[in-house]
C-alpha cells in the first residue's frame, strides 16, 4: 500500500538526537504515512535505535545501512554520501509526497503536514509546501524562520 507521505530521515552516528526526530514524525497529526531511514553506517548505537522502531512499527518504519566498510576516499566526501542516502532512500518511498530531514532534526507537532498534503492535493499546479523553521543550539538563543508560502486559505 502507498502512503500519502514519506518521512525520509537521513542519518550518521545522531544517536543522540535520532529518536526525537522520528518521533517527531509520529507526533504530526497525518494519517497513512511512512518513515524511511537511511543511515550512512553509524557507529554509535544509532543502527540500535532503528531497530528497536522497526520491531515497534514493522509497518510504518524502513530503513536500510549504507556499508563504510572498503570505502574508497573518494566515496567518504560527505555530500556525496548524504545524496548518494537521499537518492536510495527516496527510491523506497512510496508516498506521494516527502519530506527529508536529518537525523538531529525534529519536527514540531501540528497539522503542518495535514495542511500541506491538503493543500498539494487541491492545488495541482503547485509542487512544494514550505513553512518556517528554528535553528535551535544547546548553548545559544534559538533564530526562527519564517514562510509566508503558501498563504493560508479560508
Amino acid at each position: 500500500m502507498n502512503s500519502k507521505l514519506s518521512f525520509v530521515i537521513i542519518s550518521y552516528n545522531e544517536k543522540e538526537y535520532l529518536t526525537e526526530a522520528i518521533e517527531s514524525c509520529f507526533k504530526q497529526k497525518i494519517n497513512n504515512f511512512e518513515i524511511i531511514i537511511g543511515d550512512d553506517g553509524s557507529s554509535d548505537g544509532s543502527i540500535e535505535i532503528i531497530e528497536s522502531y522497526i520491531k515497534k512499527y514493522p509497518t510504518i518504519v524502513k530503513y536500510f545501512v549504507s556499508d563504510r566498510t572498503g570505502v574508497c576516499k573518494e566515496a567518504l566526501i560527505a555530500s556525496l554520501r548524504v545524496s548518494a542516502v537521499i537518492e536510495r532512500a527516496l527510491q523506497m518511498a512510496t508516498g506521494e509526497y516527502c519530506v527529508i530531514l536529518s537525523g538531529d532534526d525534529y519536527f514540531y507537532e501540528g497539522e503542518f503536514f495535514k495542511r500541506g498534503v491538503q493543500f498539494l492535493d487541491s492545488h495541482s499546479d503547485y509542487v512544494t509546501y514550505v513553512g518556517g523553521y528554528e535553528k535551535v543550539w544547546p548553548d545559544q538563543p534559538s533564530v526562527k524562520f519564517y514562510s509566508e508560502f503558501p498563504p493560508d486559505e479560508p
